[in-house]
């Protein structure tokens, strides 16, 4: 069975910053948002735009590997964190350092091997 096609939440802008306790936030990535498609053990990112992220195959594949699932579909977003771990956008665009897959939400998962 083919896995669906999905679209990745898009962040709400807000005016003005707020706090409340029943509500969790993310820290801003500076990244590239794609979702992670895994099938038959090999993996694929996607931008939200729905093209291709091939420049992160490497890393899709080998995070494919390392989850060893059928089938899943995550959401995320690719990084390349500095020595302190702090996301630098323009590293990524350039390719000066190792790109990362952030996952943000697990959205499918089917038949998990172990």
């Amino acid at each position: 069975m083919p896995l669906p096609r999905v679209q990745p939440v898009v962040p709400t802008r807000r005016k003005e910053s707020f706090d409340d306790p029943d509500w969790l936030f993310d820290l801003k990535y500076d990244g590239d948002r794609a979702l992670l498609y895994i099938e038959q053990g090999r993996g694929r990112l996607i931008s939200r735009n729905g093209n291709s992220l091939t420049r992160f195959a490497v890393l899709a594949t080998q995070i494919a590997f390392m989850l060893a699932v059928a089938a899943a579909i995550l959401d995320g977003e690719v990084i390349a964190a500095d020595e302190t771990g702090r996301p630098q956008f323009y590293d990524l665009l350039r390719g000066t350092r190792t790109p990362a897959y952030v996952a943000f939400d697990l959205l499918w998962l089917f038949d998990k091997s172990v």
